[in-house]
This record gives C-alpha cells, structure tokens and sequence, in this order.
C-alpha cells in the first residue's frame, strides 16, 4: 500500500537535467509517495495549487538528494498565461499546474555519505520555499548593475570582501581568506572557493544544481542571520568549519565537509551533515535531521522532532525537546540529556528515552547515557555502556563492560551480572546505592562514591570500598570479592546470600562502629582469613552470625588495632575453618580487645587441621551458649580457646553451652577468669589447662556451675585433669569437675588424672558441688610434684572424691612411686600454710594430705579413707578442728610439728600425731590417739578412749569413757577421767591423776606419782595391796606407784611396804607411809605424817603439822607453821622451818637444822656428847663461841637466843655440857 512521505524539501532546479533537485528528509520505502506541496511553488511565481508528487521506486535513506530528470506530465490543467512560467537557467516548466509526475525518464539519487536510516518516527519537514524579495546588490570590485540579476565579479585569490548589490550570480570567490556579507538576493548561490572565509547572511541565496552556499576547503565561517532564506544545500567543505544560524526560519541543509566543524541550525527543520571530523551540530528549533558522520561529534537536536545520526566515531548526541530519533552509529555514542531538569528515562537495551522535558526519542546504537537534573532512569544494553546521572536522584541500570556515574543525588546504580568485562561505579555525591543482580557472573572492578551496596542476585566480584557505607548481600546472591568496612557501616548477608574470597574476606578499616550481620555464608578458601583490619583500626566491629548463618574460614586479623579498638562476635549460627578458627593475638598488641558471644544454637568448630579454636587475645572475652569444638573425633593437638601469654581474659560458657576441645577446652599461661554453667570438656587433656606461674596478678578465676572434665584418649600423654592451673587459682565449684582418666608420661612423669591440679589458691565446693579425680580429686604443687607456689584454702560442702586410680600404662617402678593411697582426694605438697574446711554437708572420700607449713584443717562433715590415711596434716604447726557431725572414717596423722586438734564431734577418730609437741582436744566418740615423740597434750573426751602418749613429757587426759592410756616413754601426766580407765604410765616419772571410775593404772618404769586429788572425802591407801578407795575417785588398783599426790581435802592415806610417795595437799591431812622409804608431803593445813619405817621424807608444808619418822634415818622439814616433829628411831635430820617448832630426835644421831627466821623452835631431847647434832647456817652463828655468847642457862633448860623473833630451847640440858662438837656451822 502506498504511504504518503511528505518529509522531503525542495532544494531547487536542475538545468542540465531539465529537473528538479529535492531531499527527503526521513527513510522512504519504495513504492512510497514523496509529496511537495503548492507553498513551494507558490512563492516563487506559481499559481495556487501548484504541487507535484513521485512514486519512490527504490528505498531511501534519510537525507538522501534525488534529481528528476526529463519531466513529462500527464493530461493535467494547463497555464492560461505566462504567469506561471519560471525560468531557470533556460529550463521551462510548461504547464506550470503540475498534478503528478506520473513517468520520469531518469531518476539520480544521491545518498547521505554514511549509514542508513531503516526506522524510526516520520519527521515532518515543511517542503514550501519562502519568498525571494528583490535587493540591490553590490560587488566591492566592479560597478553597479542594472536591476534585474546581478553579477558578482570574481575576487580572485586575495582576501576579500563583497556584498552583491543585486539579485543576481555570485561566481565565487578565489583562495584567500574571503569575507562576504548578503543582506539581498543571490540566485546562482555562492561559492567562496579556497581559503579560511567568512559568510554572513541575512538576505536570499538561491542554489544552483541543488547547492546554494559552498565554502570549500578552509577554516570557513557563517553566520546567517535572522531573515537568510537559503535555497539549496550550504557545503562548508574541508576544514574546522563554523556555521550559526540565528532566527533562520527557514530549513536547511547543510553538509560541514571534512573538519572538525561547528554547526549550529536555525528555526526551521535543517538537514546537517557533519562530515568526516569531530563536529559540534546544533539543529536549533524545528524538526531536524543531524548526521555527525565520521569523527567524534557533538550532535544537539535543539526543540523539535529530530533526527540525530552519529555515524562512525565517539560521538555525543544531545536530542533536546521533542520526539527526537537519535542514531549513534559506529563508535562509542553518548546520548546526552544532562540539560534536563525533570528527569528522563532511557532504555538502550529498549532504544527508547522519554520524559517531561524531551518528549518521546528513539535510540540506535547509543552506548553511553548522560542524564539531567532531574530524578533519571537509566538502563544499559548489551554494549559496554557509560550512564552518567548527573543531578538528581537516579536510577542507573548497567551490563557487563559499563560504567555508571551517578553524579549528585541519592542514586541507585543497578548492575547486571553477565558477560566477562567489568563494571565502575561512581556514585558521586550524595547517599548513592549500587545494586547488583542477574545471573551468572559479574564484575565491579572499581566502585567509588556508593555508600550503599546491594548485591540481590548473581555472582559478584566488587573490588573493596572504604565509601560501602551498607552492604547488603541477598538470597541467592553471592559476592565473590573481599570487602572493606570502616567508621560506622553496616554489612547484611540474608539467609542463602555469599561472600566468598581467596583470603581477607572482611578487611575492616576503623573509625566508627561498624556491624556486619551474616545470615548466609561467608567463607574463604580453606586455611585462610576471613577477617583483616587495618594496621590502627579504631572503634568497633560488631559481627552478628545469625541462625542459618555461616562464617568459614579463620577470623585472624595479622595487624594490630588501636587501643579503644573492640572486635563484637555475636554467633547464633556457625563459624568454622580448616585450622584456627577465631585468633586476635596480633590485634590486641597496642591494647585492642575482642568479645566472642557465641549464642544459643550457635557453634564455632574446627576442621581439617587440627589446632587451636579460638585465641580471644589480650583481656578477650568469650561468652557461649552454643558449641565450641574441635572436628569430631579429633583428639590432642588443638584447644577450643587458647590465650596463650595474653591476660585478662574471660570466658562464660553459659547454661547450654559446650566448650570441647581436642586435648584442652581452655587453656592460656596468664591470668583469665572462667565461669561455667554449661559444659567444658577437654577430649585429651583439660576442661581448664594454665601454664602461669605464681604471682598473684596471673591468678586464675573459676566458678563453675556446670560440668568440667577432663579427658584421656589413651594416648601416650594423656593427662585428663578437669582443671589442671600451673600458678595460683580461686575456685568456686557448685557443679561437676572430673578428672576422668590419664595415661603414659609427660616429660618423664607418669601422668595422674586428677579433677584439679594447682599450685595454690582457694578452692569453694558448694553443696551441690562435685570435684572428682579418677586418680585424685585436688593435687597441689608445682606442676612437677614439688613444692606448691602459693598457700591454698579448700571450702568444701559437697563432695570431693578421689578413685587412686595410680599412672596406666606405666613401667612398675613408676607407679610404685605414685601411689595414691592416703592421698587420694586432696594432695597439698609444699611448706605453705594451707587451710581446708570441710562444712557439715561436706564429704571427702579418699585421703587428704595437707603437706607441710602450719596448716589448717576443719572438718564438721565427713572424709572417708579410702585405701590409708584419712587425713595427713604433714609437718608443722598444724590445726586440725573436728566440729560437732564431724566424721572421719580412717586414720588422721598430724606429722611433725607442735599440732593441735579440737573436736566436737560424737564420732571417733584414729589419731597419729607424729613428732612434736601436739595438743589434741577430741570429743565423745571412742577415739585412737598416739602421741608420737613430743611432750604432747591429749583430751580423749568421752567415749572409750585409746590414748598412746609415745615418747615425750606428754600430758594425757581419756576423760569420759572407759579408756585404755599408755603414757610412753617420757615424764608424762595421765588422767582417765570419769569411767572405768586402764593406765600404763610407761617409763618416766609419770603422774596419774586419779578419777571417779574404778581405774586400773601401772605407774611403770620410772618415779611414777598417782594424783588423788580429785578425792572429796577421805582416802584409804593400801600401797601394799595397790588400792585405794576413797569418796570421788572410786576403787583404784594400781602399781609401781611411788607416789601419791592428793588434793586439798583433809586425807588419811596409809601407805603399804613399798617406797611410797604422798602429797597431801591443802587440808588437816594425815599420811601414814607404813615401812618402805617413803616420801610424805603434807602440803597446805595442820598434816600428820606418820614415816613408820624406812628411811622416809616427811615435809609437813605450810600449817602446823605433827611429823613422825617412825623408824629409819628419816628427814622431816616442817615448813612453814607451828610444827610438833618426832624423828623416832634412827639417825633422822630435822629441821623445823619457820614457826615455833618442837623438835624431838628420839633414837638414833640425829641433826637438827637451822636456818635463818627459824622461829622459837624447842628440841625436846637433845643428847650431847657426839648422840646429837645441833647445825646453824652461819647467818645465824658463825662459830661456837658466837652461839654460847648467846645461850643462857635457864632453869633446867639452855636458851640460846639470836634475836627477838628466834630463839632455840634445849630443854632439861646444861650449858656447860654443850661441846664444840655438838655443834655446825654452814
């Protein structure tokens, strides 16, 4: 069907083809009609209705020029006149009214120098010629010419200038730089031949052949000005030509020829063709047609409906108003809208743009993309495009191989995965977001300015940013490049999105507060970091693993952070690596610190290589309520946390929480505070392993309330201490600690499992607490079986348990050496003062051992032996307190050293209190105690006793009960006590103090003194017989007693035939020794001692005692008092002491003594004569003749007086009898 193009321009007529010229201005397809209408002749003479139309027999691009040669007519009207006749170079169009051009016999097309227009919209160029007014003309050169057409004459090759004075011809110019100025009528057109010229037009030139102006070659310059009517192609020809048309209504054609050329259309719908060259065309108003031709040119469409056509180069194309047809061509096109302000839309991939400002354009081979001010859409194509945004608040949607500039605004930059080349990203100003999505691969190789980045689908590789502000990585998306994040970014990864990389994953830059939250997968290769940061990186890093989410590979930052720096690990999903999985011991190097809170559901494990787990760093925190382990089935080698030499850290491993590692759970060499209420494994080794030392700053802090063991896996060290702490620890243990196992040696030393190994400190074992050891449930030392590092404290109110499961897999000699028995429970080795107690609900099964050092030990509950020795205090001053409910089933040993034990307890206990001087106060159970060496002291209480004082001066006490006492070697003080006791004093000069019970005592070896003084009424002693009976001290059978000692009652004590020893004590006592060599002590009262036979000791004490030798060389010293002393037979000594003495001799050659303060003593039957011995101490005489100076004879009697107070009488004696050898002085 035929299609009426009416976008054609008449460009005038063609004298050698008895034709007419004209252009069309848009595609035409063959059998298409190309119409002109009446106004085009009409204003050159023509009547009304003057047109002509012709059927196209072949396709035409737009701008092409065809000639129709040899018109012929069909049976159209005919002029009437000459009206209509129009001459043209001698060609007569007759008649004048043509209807339609129905045959032609020739038709010459001469086509646009590049390219092809195949599509877009129809541009309706007006096809009339305005009219021609009549103007005078002028040439500079020649004279003026009639009216009519003038002539220009020629200027020749100078420069020169010229203005037609009449319509007429201008012939040319010649090569120099030519200046023509029209403001009239120029009917063969100009030609201003070689040369840099310059035309400035306001009037008419009419072409000729079809060319109204030609400049030729040269640097040329045109001006039309507002009223030119050209009529004909302008050709700027050759060279770096300028064009403007200013107010031109009329529509041109012009073809800028070679050179970079500037051209800028009128008002009208020009026809401009660039050339060859980097050209500027400007279509101006109206609707026109640009083509750029070959160079890289700047092509504006002005207002209209335009055709702009790049042709080959890089070439800008600016559409401007109107429904604009915009063609790149060859080259890298760039369609420019940046003078918009409302915003536009533009879809290369679509070949469509649109927008309040531009209207409706069309795109062909357009790469690049600028928009406006305005709110812009921009979409790429297949081609690698460059969309800038420019102002405005832009979306830019770009392919493989472009690049997006978003400009000012808050843009949004969309990439598209697909295609190998990469994508740059330049957000520019403003809050900007990079989006990326697709299928497949995609690059962004340089991202500057975007502060927010969405990766929503595809997979990415985007070059690091310090401008990522957000980051967020979508389901089904992956980012397959590291990123970077500092000051106060925020980074999402949603369930099923990725971020994987070779290596530092997550490099983080300081600066702020940073968040990265990951509920997809992060990962780097195997063996790799997942997380770096910058050398001096500030703030912090918060990084939230949630629920679904996986961190895989080790987050190990190599550089260090500055001091307020913090890394934040929140973990509810999983972090894992081949090898180290979490390590910020290079970060913390200035003071960093890193917090690691591992959630509930949360798991941080190890796989492949088997190392460490976690190195939190220094004053590193690490808070869990997942899991945190090592690969299954691995054992030795890695520990789940290590802080190595790094101090101050923290671990919480909360309720629910698993901390397993595959030989320690935690483990460090510095001081670290622990709580547990979850679960602390180590598989080959311990739940807590510390290798500090002892000073006090690298204390060790555990509280545990929930379960911690230690493991062995067979191997050839396995040493499974549940808390194995080298230095100083403070526990406080509610929950489970479990030493579980050990094997082999570690360092030439057989291992023992034991539930904690320390080298002091305190431990608090709550009620619900248990500590046990398969081996020993507490071991103190030095970590080499010496000397602890530090004092220990052990509360406990749970249990303590140690199984003395001795070193497996051991050489027999070796195991000898570490036998448990004794010792199973608790081992304190070393010279500290340690303190242990042992509460009421409190129970220890296996042997406690305190070591050396003045210890402690409290025990209200109950330690069970379990293979010896209950309890071993070790050397030194020790206290032992056993308070009421106290029990211990086994033997207690106190060691060397001056111990003292206390007991409340009903229950009893077997005792050992080894060398020294110990004091041991037991309660009412029925209790086994052996002194030892040592002048110990010893309270059985009640209960049936068994009380051995061994060696030493001891001092032991059976008190209630029927107790069994042997007193040992030594000078000891025994006392049963109430009940029926058996006492063996041993060997020593012992004293046994008599009690209610009916006692069987066996003074032993040595001067033994039986103590009656508990007595309360009067005594009967039959020490032939061995008892005695008296009121409160029952029935008593004794021997080898030599002495007795009574009380301060008034006692009759008669002794038997052996060599017997009374003291009587306070009280009017009368002590009768009975034969034997007897010993009699009245003590305090008026006493009567009887010696009866032997050689006795009488001393009557204070009081006024009667004294009788009895037989035998007898001694009687009456002390102090008013004594009556009767040596009896034998050769006695008698000295009366202080107080008014009556001294009688009886048989024998007896000696009187006195010395000073005497007193008023009598010697009732003094015999002189070598019978009797007076003696004085010389302060009182110092010779014979002193005391006869002194002496007086006195009726019967001699009185020798020394002073007022002290005075001896010899009664029924003479003076002068008295011998010098009667008499001593000494």
């Amino acid at each position: 069907m035929a299609h009426t193009v009416s976008a054609a321009g008449f460009a005038g007529y063609n004298s050698d083809a008895d034709g007419i010229v004209f252009r069309v201005l848009e595609p035409v397809l063959e059998g298409n009609i190309v119409a002109i209408d009446d106004s085009g002749f009409e204003n050159l003479g023509q009547g009304q209705g003057a047109s002509w139309a012709w059927v196209a027999d072949q396709d035409l691009p737009a701008g092409a020029t065809v000639t129709l040669k040899a018109l012929t007519t069909d049976a159209g009207e005919t002029a009437s006149d000459e009206e209509g006749v129009i001459e043209a170079d001698g060609l007569n169009i007759d008649p004048v009214r043509i209807r339609t051009l129905a045959g032609l016999a020739t038709v010459e097309v001469s086509e646009v120098t590049s390219g092809t227009a195949t599509g877009g919209q129809a541009r309706a160029a007006k096809s009339g010629i305005s009219s021609v007014p009549e103007t005078t003309n002028t040439d500079n050169g020649g004279t003026p010419g009639a009216t009519g057409p003038g002539t220009v004459t020629p200027g020749g090759d100078g420069d020169d200038n010229g203005t037609p004075t009449n319509p007429g011809q201008s012939s040319g110019y010649g090569d120099g730089n030519d200046t023509l100025i029209n403001d009239g009528v120029i009917l063969d057109g100009v030609d201003m031949k070689g040369g840099d010229d310059t035309l400035v037009n306001s009037g008419t030139i009419i072409g000729k052949d079809g060319v109204a102006i030609d400049m030729d070659d040269g640097d040329d310059r045109v001006t039309l000005l507002e009223g030119s009517q050209i009529y004909g192609e302008i050709r700027l020809g050759d060279g770096d030509d300028t064009l403007t048309a200013i107010g031109v209504k009329d529509d041109l054609v012009i073809d800028a020829g070679a050179g970079d050329d500037f051209v800028t259309g009128g008002d009208g719908d020009d026809l401009i063709r660039g050339g060859s060259g980097d050209d500027y065309l400007d279509g101006g108003d109206g609707d026109d047609v640009l083509d750029g031709g070959d160079g890289d040119d700047r092509i504006r469409g002005g207002a209209g409906d335009d055709f702009l056509f790049g042709r080959d180069g890089d070439d800008i194309l600016i559409g401007g108003e109107g429904n604009d047809y915009i063609d790149g061509g060859e080259g890298n096109d760039t369609v420019d809208y940046s003078e918009d302000t409302h915003g536009v839309t533009v879809d290369l991939s679509t070949g469509k743009a649109h927008g309040d400002g531009i209207g409706r354009d069309t795109l062909l081979n357009i790469e690049n993309v600028i928009g406006g001010a305005g709110n812009d859409v921009l979409i790429g194509n297949d081609s690698a495009n460059i969309l800038i945004g420019g102002a405005g608040d832009d979306r830019i949607v770009v392919g493989a191989g472009d690049v997006a500039e978003g400009g000012e605004g808050n843009d949004t930059i969309e990439a598209h995965a697909g295609g190998n080349a990469a994508i740059v990203a330049d957000g520019g100003e403003g809050d900007d977001t990079l989006r990326l999505k697709g299928t497949g691969a995609g690059k962004i190789e340089h991202a500057a300015g975007i502060e927010t980045l969405e990766v929503e689908s595809g997979e990415w590789d985007v070059i690091a940013s310090p401008d990522f502000e957000r980051i967020s990585v979508h389901s089904g998306a992956t980012l397959t490049s590291g990123i970077l994040i500092d000051e106060d970014d925020v980074v999402d990864i949603a369930a099923g999105g990725q971020i994987r990389a070779d290596k530092n994953v997550v490099t983080w830059a300081g600066g702020g507060d940073a968040v990265l939250t990951n509920a997809g997968l992060v990962a780097a290769d195997d063996g790799e970091r997942l997380l770096q940061v910058t050398a001096g990186a500030s703030g912090s890093l918060t990084i939230n693993n949630l629920e679904g989410g996986t961190l895989q590979g080790a987050l190990k930052p190599n550089k260090a952070g500055a001091a307020d720096a913090t890394i934040i690990i929140n973990n509810s999903g999983v972090i894992e690596a081949d090898g180290r999985v979490i390590d910020f011991r290079d970060f913390d190097d200035n003071g960093a610190g890193a917090t690691i809170n591992n959630l509930a559901g949360g798991i941080i494990r190890q796989y492949g290589e088997n190392t460490d787990i976690i190195r939190p760093g220094q004053n590193g925190t690490v808070n869990n309520w997942g899991i945190i382990s090592a690969e299954a089935g691995a054992v030795a080698g890695g520990d789940a946390i290590d802080f190595q030499d790094d101090a101050g850290g923290k671990v919480n491993n909360h309720a629910g929480g698993l901390i397993e590692g595959a030989k320690h759970a935690v483990t460090g060499e510095r001081g670290i505070t622990i709580v547990n209420d979850g679960t602390m494994i180590g598989r080959n080794g311990s739940a807590v392993n510390i290798d500090s030392d002892g000073s006090e700053a690298d204390r060790i802090y555990i509280t545990n309330r929930g379960v911690m063991q230690g493991r062995s896996a067979a191997l050839a060290d396995s040493d499974g201490d549940a808390i194995d702490v080298d230095g100083l620890l403070t526990l406080i243990n509610s929950g489970s600690v479990e030493g579980l196992g050990a094997n082999g040696y570690k360092n030439g030393e057989p291992n023992v499992s034991e539930g904690i190994s320390m080298g002091g400190g305190s431990i608090v074992n709550e009620e619900t607490g248990r500590i046990y050891g398969y081996g020993r449930a507490i071991q103190v030392d030095d970590s080499s079986n010496q000397n602890a590092l530090g004092a220990t404290l052990i509360v406990n109110r749970g249990l303590i348990q140690g199984d003395g499961n001795g070193p497996e897999n051991v050489s027999a000699e070796d195991a000898a050496r570490f036998d448990l028995r004794g010792n199973e429970a608790i081992n304190l080795i070393g010279n500290h003062d340690d303190e242990m107690i042992n509460a009421g609900t409190g129970r220890i099964v296996g042997g406690v051992s305190m070591g050396g050092g003045n210890d402690k030990l409290e025990n209200s509950g109950a330690i069970v032996a379990t293979g010896g020795t209950a309890i071993d205090m070790g050397d030194g001053d020790d206290q032992l307190t056993l308070h009421v409910g106290a029990t211990v089933e086994g033997l207690i040993r106190l060691g060397a050293g001056n111990d003292i034990v206390t007991s409340t307890s009903s229950a009893g206990f077997e005792i050992d209190a080894g060398e020294g001087d110990d004091v041991i106060h037991l309660g009412g159970g029925a209790d086994h105690v052996l002194g030892g060496a040592g002048n110990d002291t010893i309270h059985a209480g009640a209960g049936n006793d068994h009380l051995d004082g061994g060696d030493g001066d001891d001092v032991l006490y059976g008190e209630d009960g029927d107790d069994t006492i042997y007193g040992g070697a030594g000078n000891d003080i025994i006392s049963g006590g109430a009940g029926n006791n058996t006492i063996y004093a041993g060997a020593g000069d012992d004293i046994i103090i008599a009690g209610p019970g009916n006692d069987v005592i066996d003074g032993g070896d040595g001067y033994d003194t039986l103590d009656l003084s508990a007595a309360t009424g009067p005594l009967f002693v039959d020490m032939a017989s061995g008892r005695i009976a008296g009121t409160g001290i029952g029935t008593l059978t004794f021997t080898s007693i030599e002495n007795l000692a009574f009380g301060d009652g008034d006692n009759i004590i008669t002794g038997g035939n052996g060599d017997d020893s009374f003291d009587g004590g306070a009280g009017d006592d009368i002590l009768s020794g009975g034969a034997g060599d007897d010993t009699l002590i009245g003590g305090l009262g008026n006493d009567t001692l009887n010696g009866g036979s032997g050689d006795d000791h009488l001393d009557g004490g204070e009081g006024d005692d009667i004294l009788s030798g009895g037989s035998g060389d007898d001694i009687l010293l009456g002390g102090a008092g008013n004594d009556v002393i009767s040596g009896g037979s034998g050769d006695d000594r008698i000295e009366g002491g202080t107080g008014d003495d009556i001294l009688t001799g009886g048989s024998g050659h007896d000696v009187f003594h006195f010395a000073a303060g005497f007193g008023n003593d009598t010697i009732t039957d003094f015999r002189d004569w070598h019978e009797d011995t007076i003696e004085f101490d010389t302060s009182i005489f110092t010779d014979f003749d002193a005391m006869l100076a002194a002496a007086v004879q006195a009726g019967d009697h001699v009185i020798i007086t020394f002073d007022a107070d002290n005075s001896l009488t010899l009664a029924e004696t003479q003076l002068d009898s008295l011998r010098a050898d009667d008499f001593r002085f000494v």
